[in-house]
């Protein structure tokens, strides 16, 4: 299974691709382009990401294996 990004030019062009899609029996989900930009990302997401800038930015980097444990006993 593989998932495509389509990118079309207008709303007519758009509901030809979603008819011929639902035709094909696919199953596919629409985003429009501006909900995605906006939407944010989870406290926990955003804790760890700063957490690895910081220890990316200092030379610390914590081992995938700590990492995965870590962060499975935070967020049990």
């Amino acid at each position: 299974m593989e998932t495509l990004v389509i990118h079309t030019k207008n709303s007519s062009q758009t509901q030809e691709v979603k008819d011929l899609l639902q035709k094909m029996n696919v199953k596919i989900e629409v985003f429009s382009q501006n909900s995605m930009l906006q939407e944010e990302l989870p406290q926990y997401v955003t804790k760890l990401m700063a957490k690895a800038i910081d220890e990316a930015d200092n030379n610390k980097l914590t081992p995938n294996e700590t990492f995965l444990s870590e962060t499975k006993e935070k967020y049990k």
